[in-house]
């Protein structure tokens, strides 16, 4: 799934509530704060343009780098690496991904 979505389909979800599965027990609500471009894809690449994606954690506590499960607000879920990056201003995660 994560391979066909564009900046575009993300810009559309800037500001809303997901959900990261962050273990068996324990899901975190997290908000999609900023989708940007990182420019244009190399020439003779037929796939999308690079973007970068930012969530922060609407709960503090500490977010590991690795892999998780995001779900949509429709309900539909993936799987996406995410990195930390700083805190919120109320001591959540800022997690970020890189799509290329």
């Amino acid at each position: 799934m994560l391979d066909r979505l564009t900046l575009n389909d993300f810009e559309k979800l800037l500001g809303l509530e997901h959900i990261l599965t962050v273990g068996p027990d324990r899901a975190v609500k997290v908000v999609l704060s900023e989708a940007r471009s990182l420019g244009v894809a190399p020439l003779g690449d037929a796939t999308r343009s690079p973007f970068s994606l930012v969530f922060d954690a609407l709960e503090s506590g500490r977010i590991e780098q690795r892999t998780y499960t995001l779900t949509f607000p429709d309900g539909a879920s993936t799987d996406i690496f995410l990195v930390p990056i700083g805190l919120t201003p109320d001591g959540g995660t800022r997690l970020q991904a890189i799509f290329t």
